[in-house]
């Protein structure tokens, strides 16, 4: 890791901004063990050779005869203690240190340690009671796992635990509670681990150099902390404590290596890595240290600090003294009070310019924030609030405009400001009265507004021209009239004179130049080319000003567009001709414009002549003069109505004739409404031929109510009859046929026959007459569902033609239920009763839901609604297309009866119940080749 880091050219000590003592010393501490491993030298007393295991020449800690490896046993016990006492210390100061800085991460990693301490203390003293050597490899392993495992762990989890659940103690202590539960969670389950005496023996091998190969185990975990965790643990949670955690990896990533290689319990292997291990240990021990060393370094620089400002104080109070009398003197003339609240003790202390803003003499009462939150305005109480209690919980300042309630009920504008004083932890604000100033800058703003308002809305822009620059200053209406954003050009004369029409320069020119001879108001009306192309017409009045000398020094004026009156004086001339033309050329009519005060503008029309009052008919007459008292009471509301844009229509009896009379509210360019148009029809021969109308229609109605009565009673009365012949046809065929001749039992079954189409006749014309009579509520029907119980009706019909059906339909519409299921029925029907001989009927009938505007030959389908498109598609006998719509029409057949039965009726009641639902149906066919009939019915009616 550490040749890494320093191979991408960036040292580890300028990386993490390490001390250099520190770095160097635990690079050598864990380099040099290696070096004199490879070296031959031991420190366990074997002799150390790099052989394999088997190969190796060591004397066991049991071999009596040299004992060599006591040694061994000695050194390993001083690392153990000397790891166990920097664990245990650098767990007790983390946390000592995290009760002063409240740094989250400085616990985390101590709580680990501690309990890495912990265990192996444990397994220190148990290693006595359990003879075992294998034990002292378990207990390492374990120690190990524990270690690597809780460093990660517990610094992957604060590394991703959200910023806001860190914002005080208490809910720091709250998820240090948490981790240190379940890192003694974990500690007891490694004590029971070691205390169970379960050993790693099959861990080992002695046919390779690396003996203990699990060892890479916590190795690989080691390094994953110290390359991917640690990096980002460091940054969010900067500390030199934190910056040490890097180095602590090298030598446990040796000790690993060590270990991963060792032979003998005790031998040189052995002993460096728990030697190793203790500097693992040892190093963090560093890290609080200088933690407590930098603080205390800050301490000593705040305690310097301190001094300097306490110094700096004395110097300014005795200034700050000589400036109270002067600020206590600008407060009185500025209208200014200043007042401090102290967050400690609630007090608050007002100056004396504050009583005389607040309407009180001074020192007439106690000063205090509840009376003073009491002085101001209800609506602006809570803001006033919020923004003091955000300044002090923030140690901010704030600003704030508000009004306040003076004792006597006289309200003032003030201009409150303050800012959090952190060293007094105070609140130190002041408050400016601006209720003069404020009614000025209201009312120059309300009288600019209307400036603007009244220049926009009657389009004139006011200028003025400074004849020693020769420059103009425009208003930004005047910018706009001109096609130019406000300030986007520098405007002087001789730009000006670009702008006008090239035919109005001369006038323009000739216009100014007499007004400033003789120095009187001038105006004159040109026109101006934009920068489009478009022609404006302008109006532009001025006046000079001079200094006391009597020169000339500026002019002031304002420019209007008249291009609308301009254009509307033209369009005027135009339309009132336009107008009289139609009006004298519209047959049976009269035309009459009113103005605003119904005074008759413009009159004319064919009928003028023949109505009563056309005597009266002058421009400029009012209405009141033209009609007579009743009938103006009656017209006057009309016609107010009608300038409130609505239109009407009414009509009126009048000597004899009948008139329609149309109000039309007449709008100009902005769409007020400045006139209104009535226009008078003779109406009396449309009413004549109306009422005749509806005469004929009545009787039509009553001729159609008798007819469809007859034919249901008729249908009805002619049941019985034909019952009664197919009865005394089956008796005489029964019970005479011995006796009657073939040909009058020829005769019989004719008369038989004739009277079952009949029957069948009957039936049909009642189905007819009941969907055009039905009066049955639309509901929603699934169609899927309507023709699985028609296919279940006509099941015979299916299986004796051994009929295929295939149904693709998923589609609800709002529709009468029977008669969805009549439709369906007779068009199913048909396409099992025209099939092709020898040849099983295919019926495929499919839905699919489309716009109006995408069905062809829907021009009376509304566009954007949706309808569902079914298609019944057979491989019958067809039909020739010319017949495509007289197969729809009532009794109309296209093959002899003795061909195929039916009454031709069938398809005429699929029309019908069509129409009713607000469809229609297309039918395409090509004889001998099948039938295709698409059925278009909306979803919603």
């Amino acid at each position: 890791m550490v040749i890494q880091w320093l191979s991408k050219g960036e040292p580890l000590q300028n990386k993490f901004n390490l001390p250099k003592g520190v770095l160097w010393t635990t690079l050598a501490l864990s380099i040099i063990p290696s070096i004199l491993v490879v070296g031959g030298i031991s420190i366990a007393g074997e002799s150390w050779t790099l052989l394999p295991p088997k190969d190796r020449v060591a004397t066991d800690l049991v071999d009596a005869d040299t004992g060599m490896l006591m040694m061994g046993q000695v050194f390993y016990n001083i690392w153990v203690i000397f790891g166990i006492a920097a664990a245990l210390i650098v767990g007790i100061l983390a946390f000592v240190d995290y009760h002063v800085k409240k740094d989250i991460s400085t616990p985390i990693v101590g709580s680990a340690l501690l309990c890495t301490g912990l265990y192996d203390a444990y397994s220190l003293l148990i290693s006595g009671q359990q003879s075992g050597l294998d034990t002292l490899y378990s207990s390492w392993f374990v120690s190990r796992m524990l270690h690597a495992g809780l460093l990660v762990l517990g610094t992957w989890y604060f590394l991703y635990v959200k910023r806001k659940q860190l914002r005080n103690v208490k809910q720091k202590n709250a998820l240090l509670r948490r981790v240190i539960l379940f890192f003694a969670s974990l500690l007891i389950l490694a004590v029971y681990v070691t205390g169970s005496e379960r050993q790693f023996s099959p861990l080992v091998r002695t046919d390779t150099f690396i003996t203990h190969p699990f060892e890479f185990i916590p190795l690989v975990i080691y390094l994953l902390w110290g390359f991917f965790i640690l990096p980002k643990f460091i940054n969010r949670y900067p500390s030199i404590f934190s910056r040490m955690l890097v180095l602590s990896v090298i030598p446990a990533a040796f000790a690993q290596s060590f270990m991963a290689a060792h032979y003998h319990t005790f031998d040189s292997l052995f002993n460096i890595a728990h030697f190793l291990r203790a500097i693992n240990y040892i190093v963090p021990l560093f890290g609080i240290s200088m933690n407590y060393i930098e603080t205390i370094k800050n301490e000593k620089k705040i305690i310097e600090r301190l001094d300097s400002e306490m110094k700096e104080r004395l110097d300014a109070q005795q200034v700050l003294e000589k400036r109270e009398a002067l600020l206590a003197s600008a407060e009185r003339i500025a209208g200014l009070g200043s007042w401090e609240f102290d967050v400690d003790t609630g007090e608050v202390k007002w100056s004396d310019e504050m009583y005389g803003i607040f309407g009180y003499k001074v020192n007439e009462v106690k000063a205090s924030m509840a009376l003073q939150e009491s002085l101001m305005a209800p609506e602006f109480r809570d803001i006033v609030k919020k923004k003091i209690l955000s300044a002090i919980r923030n140690k901010d300042s704030y600003s704030i405009e508000y009004q306040i309630i003076r004792p006597g009920g006289n309200k003032r504008y003030v201009l409150g400001q303050g800012s959090f004083i952190t060293n007094g932890n105070k609140l130190v604000g002041t408050l400016l009265d601006i209720t003069d100033l404020k009614e000025a800058t209201q009312k120059l703003a309300q009288n600019e507004s209307l400036l603007r308002e009244a220049e926009a809305v009657s389009h004139n822009g006011s200028w003025e021209w400074y004849l020693d620059t020769n420059n103009f200053h425009w208003s930004d209406e005047l910018y706009r009239i001109h096609g130019f954003l406000p300030g986007a050009v520098n405007v002087d004369l001789g730009f000006y004179r670009t702008v006008i029409h090239p035919e109005d320069v001369q006038t323009f020119n000739e216009t100014l130049s007499a007004a400033l001879d003789t120095k009187s108001p001038f105006s004159c009306e040109f026109r101006i080319l934009r920068t489009n192309g478009e022609v404006r017409y302008l109006y532009m009045r001025g006046k000079f000003k001079t200094d006391f000398g009597g020169i000339v020094t500026k002019a002031l004026g304002n420019t209007q567009d008249i291009t609308e009156l301009k254009n509307a004086s033209i369009l005027l001339d135009k339309s009132e001709s336009i107008y009289r033309t139609i009006a004298k050329n519209v047959p049976d009519a009269a035309v009459f414009m009113y103005d605003k005060n119904l005074d008759l503008i413009l009159y004319d029309g064919p009928i003028i002549k023949q109505l009563r009052n056309n005597q009266r008919f002058k421009p400029g007459t009012n209405l009141k003069e033209i009609l007579d008292a009743e009938e103006y009471e009656k017209a006057y509301p009309v016609y107010m109505k009608s300038f409130e844009g609505t239109e009407q229509a009414l009509e009126r009896e009048m000597d004899g004739k009948t008139y329609k009379v149309s109000f039309t509210p007449v709008r100009n360019s902005t769409g007020e409404v400045f006139s209104v148009m009535a226009v008078m029809h003779d109406i009396t021969d449309i009413k004549l031929a109306q009422k005749n109308l509806e005469v004929k229609v009545d009787e039509l109605n009553r001729s159609n109510n008798d007819l469809e009565q007859f034919a249901y009673v008729a249908s009805h009365d002619l049941q019985e009859p034909l019952r009664k012949i197919r009865a005394f046809g089956d008796r005489l065929q029964n019970k005479y046929s011995s006796n009657i001749p073939e040909e009058g039992l020829d005769y019989v079954n004719r008369m038989k026959s004739a009277s079952e189409r009949m029957q069948t006749l009957i039936d049909d014309l009642l189905t007819f007459s009941r969907v055009t009579r039905s009066s049955d509520n639309y509901v929603a029907v699934e169609l899927q569902d309507v023709i699985k119980n028609v296919i279940t009706d006509l099941e015979y019909s299916v299986e004796k033609k051994n009929a295929v059906i295939n149904v693709s339909v998923n589609h609800s519409v709002e529709a009468i239920p029977g008669q969805m299921r009549q439709l369906f029925q007779n068009f199913i029907s048909n396409a099992l009763k025209f099939n092709k001989p020898d040849i099983a009927p295919a019926i495929t009938i499919a839905s699919s839901v489309v716009k109006g505007h995408e069905i062809e030959s829907g021009d009376t389908l509304k566009p954007d609604k949706e309808y569902c498109r079914i298609t019944i598609q057979d491989n019958g006998i067809g039909f020739d297309e010319q017949y495509a719509e007289k197969i729809f029409v009532l009794f109309q057949r296209l093959h002899a009866r003795s061909d195929y039965q039916g009454t031709g009726i069938g398809l005429a009641v699929c029309k019908k119940i069509i129409d009713n639902h607000n469809g229609f149906v297309i039918a395409q066919s090509k004889e001998g080749d099948g039938a295709t009939f698409t059925i278009i019915l909306p979803l919603t009616q």
